[in-house]
């Protein structure tokens, strides 16, 4: 099964909630994010490294109004 835009939006979430955890390290989790981003790159060529990086990183509150 090829992952698709849905499988990447949803691993950004769990990224980006993680990332905003006060208990969990920023570097490190962006760490996996990035890693991860290379890995979807190589998987799959129409992978956005840098849209997915946004989304891990996007402020929370604009992850909870949808990106607007």
């Amino acid at each position: 099964m090829s992952m698709t835009k849905k499988h990447f939006t949803a691993i950004a979430g769990v990224i980006n909630d993680a990332l905003w955890d006060e208990r969990n390290d920023a570097a490190t989790t962006m760490q996996i994010a990035g890693r991860l981003a290379v890995f979807f790159q190589e998987e799959n060529p129409m992978f956005d490294h840098e849209r997915f990086i946004a989304a891990c990183v996007a402020n929370r509150d604009t992850v909870s109004q949808g990106g607007k």
